[in-house]
């Protein structure tokens, strides 16, 4: 992976005109609290709780105004009830995957992802597993969706693929954080520039 000029271009004014201090301040603040919010209630998690941990899932500052639009739709509308729905799988799966190691994670994401698995949590897609790696570690996990994965392939030409393997998300995750050491991102404004190559392809 190699720096790309035109992409520098694009970053570099994505940066300048929305990611200002502000901006990675409210996602900052939200994830600190999401991260505080799984420490102290693993294992149990009730309706209420998850329900707001989903909220601050999705806290940004978007056109000068807090909305809960970051990595739409994943963590909205009928993926949000689902996942709220599914109380005990999210709390066997999030509790596994906060204290999983390194070695065990492609497998522990494989029986997550498993078609036939009877804990599988509706609405979770590549998202929720990924959120809780990135929350647990943001300079080591990234957030897989097809969406930021569409806009990381605008940006590098390296399809990765979209299948629910823990090998692949492994090796998006190792290409994505070269990408953010590349361009000198911050965690919190991967997604975005991702979301953003995406929409404005150059």
């Amino acid at each position: 992976m190699s720096v790309q000029p035109k992409w520098v271009e694009k970053i570099k004014g994505w940066r300048d005109k929305y990611v200002r201090k502000e901006f990675l301040s409210v996602r900052q603040e939200a994830e600190d609290e999401a991260r505080k919010m799984l420490k102290a209630h693993l294992k149990h998690f009730d309706q209420e709780s998850l329900k707001y941990l989903l909220i601050l899932f999705t806290k940004e500052l978007y056109n000068n105004k807090i909305s809960i639009s970051r990595f739409r739709p994943a963590f909205l509308g009928a993926n949000r009830n689902g996942i709220a729905g599914c109380l005990d799988s999210f709390n066997k799966w999030s509790t596994r995957l906060w204290q999983a190691s390194e070695s065990n994670l492609g497998s522990l994401l494989d029986e997550f992802w498993q078609r036939k698995n009877p804990d599988r949590t509706k609405g979770a897609g590549t998202s929720l597993p990924t959120m809780i790696l990135y929350l647990r570690d943001p300079l080591s996990y990234n957030v897989w969706t097809p969406y930021l994965a569409q806009g990381f392939e605008c940006i590098t030409g390296s399809f990765i693929g979209l299948k629910e393997h823990g090998a692949t998300y492994l090796r998006y995750n190792e290409e994505v954080k070269k990408f953010r050491i590349l361009y000198n991102l911050q965690p919190q404004e991967v997604d975005f520039i991702l979301y953003k190559a995406n929409k404005e392809p150059a």
